[in-house]
């Protein structure tokens, strides 16, 4: 497969499952797109879709309280042991959207 063609693939994945993301998260085309990506980026992997607490308190508002929440996670927790150090990376890299977004919003 061409990197063109993957591309493709990806974009058309993204565009099938974002009117689901969207319908999740009352509040995601105002968020910043470093938060919008890294949603998309974990709804995808399924960190995100399956914790129903963390998508809670995100509708909420309570963007910090979600950061943790998300890292709240047996995979997350298990990922060095299980040789999926990637998973830390992506996690950690939400986590920091989230916190970073509700910073903001206190700030404001």
């Amino acid at each position: 497969m061409t990197e063109g063609a993957a591309l493709s693939l990806l974009r058309d994945d993204i565009n099938d499952r974002l009117p689901e993301i969207k319908k999740r998260f009352k509040n995601f085309e105002s968020m910043p797109i470093d938060l919008k990506k890294n949603i998309v980026s974990s709804w995808f992997r399924g960190s995100l879709s399956g914790s129903p607490k963390t998508i809670e308190l995100i509708n909420q508002g309570k963007y910090k309280e979600a950061s943790e929440e998300f890292l709240n996670n047996q995979e997350y927790k298990n990922a060095a042991e299980l040789g999926k150090p990637g998973i830390i990376k992506r996690m950690d890299a939400t986590s920091k959207s989230l916190f970073d977004f509700g910073d903001t919003l206190e700030k404001e």
